[in-house]
């Protein structure tokens, strides 16, 4: 007997491995973690997008692109998909929000950047 991977086993994405990973001549997926994963496009491009089930049917959104979109930044905007999943609510409004509510939580885990001089 092997030590073979499951095929269900995720190994967690990390910034090193993102920034290593090389196109190819077709679009492939990496996955992360809850269903969150970045496309890698044949040009290049880094799309993070997130797979979910909702009333039955599978949807996909895409918060942005590594590494303007950064993997705390992606699993951040994941935790709160999942909230409003849970809800019973789609999260592609929330893609509309993104860039806002990153910023918002940069803010809030600097409590230091709001205090006036």
């Amino acid at each position: 007997m092997g030590t073979q991977q499951s095929k269900e086993e995720v190994i967690p994405l990390t910034d090193a491995r993102l920034r290593n990973l090389k196109t190819k001549e077709k679009a492939y997926q990496e996955p992360d973690e809850g269903g969150l994963f970045v496309e890698v496009m044949p040009g290049g491009t880094k799309a993070w997008r997130l797979r979910y089930r909702l009333a039955g049917k599978q949807e996909k959104v895409t918060p942005g692109e590594y590494p303007s979109y950064s993997l705390a930044d992606a699993r951040a905007w994941r935790e709160c998909c999942k909230t409003l999943i849970g809800r019973g609510l789609s999260p592609m409004p929330l893609k509309h929000r993104a860039p806002r509510l990153r910023a918002a939580a940069r803010l809030h885990s600097r409590p230091h950047a709001l205090a006036m001089p």
